[in-house]
């Protein structure tokens, strides 16, 4: 990724005028925010129980990512309302791709309405312990320093539609 040439103007972001994935891609250029995805837009966090393939992980945490696109992707293909059973989202890495994206059909129903929107809380990267590569965590209760509303057109591009959960 390129990095920023000039300083980051917050203000910018705040007001708007740099929006959503690009607003996102700025701050995690200069390397001082991790990002929290949510269908729901909250004014303080808490920490949760994480599960990792259906097994707790860890103790409970707010969890945030230093990688915008998880955290896009993760407020827009939500699992907690989708109307159907067969609703698995989730990523990985590897050396040849990245991140690679995928969701069953079901998953992606949440992102795939006209009107459907996402949040990203942003948070001071120093206020979070580093958990793994992509992933920050927080013990205690913690307020954003801002939320920065996506839509469909901010998902990564690439999402590996499954017929079914691997799960």
């Amino acid at each position: 990724m390129d990095k920023i040439k000039q300083p980051v103007n917050i203000k910018q972001i705040k007001s708007g005028e740099i929006k959503g994935r690009e607003a996102l891609r700025v701050l995690q250029n200069t390397e001082k925010q991790v990002f929290h995805g949510s269908w729901q837009k909250l004014r303080e966090l808490e920490p949760r129980q994480a599960y990792n393939d259906k097994k707790t992980d860890g103790e409970p945490a707010v969890c945030a990512s230093n990688n915008y696109e998880i955290s896009i992707f993760r407020s827009l293909v939500h699992t907690p309302i989708c109307k159907t059973r067969n609703n698995f989202s989730g990523w990985s890495t590897n050396k040849e791709d990245g991140l690679i994206f995928r969701a069953t059909e079901g998953a992606m129903e949440s992102a795939d309405t006209k009107n459907a929107i996402g949040y990203v809380h942003v948070f001071k990267k120093t206020d979070f312990k580093k958990y793994s590569k992509t992933e920050y965590r927080m013990h205690e209760k913690i307020e954003p320093l801002f939320v920065i509303e996506v839509y469909k057109d901010d998902l990564p591009e690439k999402i590996e539609i499954l017929a079914e959960s691997p799960l």
